[in-house]
């Protein structure tokens, strides 16, 4: 395991303990080298946006919530992690548009994948991808699709 999946790894492993320090840790030393991070929530480039905007609401929406990684691959600085994520609703699911969703009591699991690029060790860009429709779905806040 080269120094960019070892380093992946420590975050998801402080994401799924909700220890913000080792999240803010990571995070930190991205930022100054210039941080290019995107997911669901929106573009971001500071710890801050990114534990208020991102990391937190998950946090406080799925208190159980976990990573469990699938597969891994680093080459030429290049992390590519296939993971899925469970989770209970069992706090206030805050939107990327400001809305709050109250605790519906809902388990979901989804499956996602995050695409972490490094320069000399260090993480330059973090760029996380799920499928929003499926936990909407989970929730409860859309209808599952129906065959036609």
């Amino acid at each position: 395991m080269g120094q960019a999946l070892q380093k992946v790894d420590r975050f998801f492993a402080a994401f799924n303990a909700q220890d913000e320090t080792g999240c803010r840790e990571i995070i930190d030393e991205a930022e100054h080298a210039g941080l290019d991070y995107r997911s669901p929530m929106g573009a971001m480039t500071t710890a801050d946006e990114i534990l208020t905007n991102s990391i937190g609401p998950f946090w406080r929406a799925f208190p159980d919530g976990a990573v469990h990684t699938l597969a891994a691959a680093e080459a030429d600085g290049v992390v590519t992690i296939e993971h899925h994520y469970t989770g209970t609703h069992t706090g206030p699911l805050t939107m990327p548009d400001g809305t709050t969703v109250a605790p519906t009591g809902r388990r979901i699991a989804f499956d996602a994948c995050t695409v972490v690029r490094t320069e000399d060790g260090t993480i330059r860009s973090w760029h996380a991808y799920f499928d929003q429709m499926a936990m909407a779905v989970q929730l409860g806040l859309i209808p599952a699709p129906t065959a036609a």
